[in-house]
């Protein structure tokens, strides 16, 4: 566990680096396509982007592991407010930002989920963890 006011040994450093550098990547360039509302590029450069952020989270759990040092997340202030890049996303993706699929198999019912929303949510997660990051806290920021 690494606490703020020790130094990190460079191997840590240098990981933990490369791993926020992927994930200011996947937030800059979500918010640049939603911006840029082309419905016809956007799947394909939404799927790359996925994958890379999944790639750093592969690595993640490959390569090292990190215990906080609390049950509990230290607070880093408000979340982003990324309502607006959501509604911008579900207005580009039109009829194929909904999507159904069976959440409990035992009961059948269908339930419907929207990429915007997914997006989203991954988007602030994951700009939680840069905002530990920046403080310093690269154990939870890890985590």
């Amino acid at each position: 566990m690494t606490d703020p006011t020790t130094p990190l040994d460079h191997e840590t450093e240098d990981f933990a680096q490369q791993i926020s550098d992927q994930v200011e990547s996947f937030l800059v360039a979500l918010r640049a396509i939603a911006r840029e509302n082309d419905g016809g590029r956007a799947i394909s450069l939404l799927l790359l982007e996925i994958s890379q952020v999944l790639l750093a989270g592969a690595r993640l759990g490959a390569q090292r592991d990190f215990t906080p040092h609390s049950d509990y997340q230290p607070d880093v202030g408000p979340e982003a407010d990324l309502d607006a890049m959501r509604l911008r996303l579900a207005d580009m993706l039109g009829p194929v930002d909904p999507y159904a699929y069976v959440f409990d198999p035992y009961v059948p019912e269908m339930v419907i989920g929207r990429l915007s929303d997914d997006l989203t949510s991954i988007a602030t997660d994951l700009e939680n963890g840069l905002r530990h990051y920046r403080l310093g806290n690269v154990d939870e920021a890890l985590w």
